[in-house]
């Protein structure tokens, strides 16, 4: 089920909850929250590469900011969306996830930097990434999967191996997906199902 909420300003965000959310009021479940890319929107990210259907399938609940999670305003604004969701519905806190996709991946360094404490997991989708690898280290404990294409004109893919490359230097619990002839929207390869198993790997670790 879809639901439209806001957290004290008029700015929509999406949450979805799988059908039986309602079947088991004792139970806690794992959260996923994307953020989208520059003049994006939360329907574009439900609507991703079929999210709900997965999140029905894994038994996820999702909510999508109105928000790439980029600059210390949006990164507040993400905060509270999760602090609203957490109160209003029954979320796992060992078991929430952060996704983004390019400007909004870019929104998932900085989260999983500045918050590395409220993170299960992080996935970057195509994303923008400084050049800097150095925000690594302080979330050198998050477990991270970064997909990119390697066609990508959008994004620096170089700059995304470079990171890539310091994630296996402080010997992080990460997977790198480099889809072969896929560009910046990735519209041709089905890779979210990759994105919900790492999750699900990474899940009981706890944030």
């Amino acid at each position: 089920m879809l639901y439209a909420g806001t957290v004290n300003r008029p700015v929509r965000h999406l949450i979805f909850t799988p059908s039986d959310y309602d079947t088991d009021d004792q139970r806690r479940w794992p959260l996923i929250v994307g953020l989208h890319g520059t003049a994006g929107k939360p329907e574009q990210v439900m609507e991703f590469q079929r999210l709900q259907e997965l999140a029905e399938r894994f038994g996820y609940v999702v909510v999508c900011p109105h928000s790439s999670g980029v600059g210390p305003r949006h990164q507040r604004y993400v905060m509270q969306v999760l602090a609203d969701t957490q109160e209003h519905f029954r979320i796992d806190p060992e078991r929430v996830f952060l996704m983004g996709f390019s400007r909004g991946g870019g929104g998932v360094w900085q989260l999983g930097a500045e918050h590395p404490e409220r993170w299960a997991a992080l996935a970057p989708i195509s994303p923008a990434t400084a050049s800097d690898p150095a925000p690594l280290e302080r979330m050198r404990d998050v477990p991270v999967i970064v997909v990119v294409g390697d066609e990508d004109k959008a994004v620096s893919v170089r700059i995304i191996r470079r990171w890539v490359r310091r994630m296996q230097s402080l010997a992080m619990v990460h997977r790198f997906v480099e889809l072969a002839g896929e560009r910046h929207d990735l519209s041709h390869v089905n890779f979210l199902p990759l994105v919900f198993r790492f999750f699900e790997q990474q899940g009981d670790r706890g944030p």
